[in-house]
């Protein structure tokens, strides 16, 4: 019996044509049909997005600057912003310091360090937009949480960071320690 000579391109390509011609299974099937659906919506998105953009670059913007109306105020946000830092500033002098002491620094994990720059940060803006304000202290302002919260310009917040410890910078017989174990509930603050 002879062998019939055959090369192993020849018998690649009779592999190959087995696959083609192989039915393709039911899941193979929807999984196909899916693709090629997913490729028709998204050549139709594409397209509405493009005429989308096409009809707003047709249609002329309103230039409301150069034809104000009586009721129209011309935006002044700058102006208005440091008209606020200024009043906050003037605000915050007069009143009473809320010490945030982060002391505690070293015995925080990673997580919560980055939850206490959050939430120092929070403090910041409640107290901007709080009718009554207190000028925020925040000491032992170091290593970890002074980088995070330089990251976020914490320095041009209007907020005290002093790196000493908060009995080296204020007298311990006038402050108030604030704590959630505390068993008195504060009802008013005097001035001294």
């Amino acid at each position: 019996m002879d062998i019939p000579n055959i090369s192993p391109e020849e018998i690649n390509n009779v592999q190959e044509n087995d696959k083609k011609e192989a039915p393709l299974s039911k899941k193979q099937l929807k999984k196909q049909k899916r693709a090629e659906k997913w490729e028709e919506m998204k050549k139709l998105k594409k397209q509405k997005k493009k005429e989308m953009k096409l009809l707003a670059k047709s249609q002329p913007k309103p230039d409301l600057l150069l034809e104000p109306c009586e009721n129209q105020i011309p935006p002044i946000k700058k102006r208005i912003n440091k008209l606020e830092k200024q009043e906050y500033k003037l605000a915050v002098q007069n009143s009473h310091p809320i010490i945030i002491d982060c002391s505690f620094q070293p015995l925080m994990t990673e997580k919560e360090i980055k939850s206490l720059c959050l939430q120092l940060a929070y403090c910041h803006s409640i107290n901007r937009k709080f009718p009554i304000r207190s000028q925020l202290v925040i000491t032992s302002f170091r290593n970890q949480i002074k980088e995070k919260l330089l990251k976020t310009n914490a320095e041009s917040w209007g907020v005290v960071l002093q790196e000493k410890h908060y009995l080296d910078c204020f007298e311990k017989e006038k402050l108030v320690y604030l704590t959630g174990d505390a068993e008195e509930e504060m009802g008013e603050l005097e001035k001294e």
